[in-house]
């Protein structure tokens, strides 16, 4: 269940349980610095290996000179913004909430986007326990407890 995306590729080996958790890119810079119109010449930095690195690099396709640095790790890419050499980051939502504590002169905003991302599980190709799962989900969301994992896990 490690965050993982349901994306066309995976549907072709993989079913998914309904998206259990939305996500949402935020763009950060220095306060009212950068606007997500704003790209097109700049430098931004992503974690490696992320839903937010593939969404910056499907943006390259419409805005060529944007530039893109890939970092190990959030708190490297955190400090290559503090340190000048990216003008923003683009980075799950929820995460920056986060790093913002820790950085005060930086703000999110939240990147619009046509496409729902969000998070499901991976089950064998037809499952039986799909339906279980998502009755499961559901359950867990209507409760209150999934916004309670997110928080735990998520901060």
């Amino acid at each position: 269940m490690a965050a993982l995306a349901s994306t066309r590729s995976r549907k072709q080996k993989v079913d998914f349980s309904n998206i259990y958790y939305r996500s949402r890119h935020a763009l950060v810079s220095l306060e009212g610095y950068l606007r997500s119109r704003d790209l097109g010449y700049q430098t931004l930095g992503i974690r490696k290996s992320s839903v937010q690195a593939r969404y910056a690099n499907d943006l390259r396709k419409d805005l060529p000179n944007l530039d893109i640095m890939a970092y190990d790790t959030l708190s490297e890419a955190f400090s290559a913004l503090e340190q000048g050499q990216v003008e923003g980051l683009i980075v799950e939502a929820h995460i920056s909430e986060r790093y913002l504590g820790l950085y005060p002169a930086y703000q999110a905003q939240i990147i619009p986007s046509d496409e729902p991302t969000g998070c499901a599980i991976a089950l064998a190709k037809n499952s039986p326990l799909r339906r279980d799962i998502n009755t499961a989900l559901a359950d867990i969301k209507a409760s209150g407890e999934m916004e309670q994992l997110i928080n735990r896990w998520f901060d």
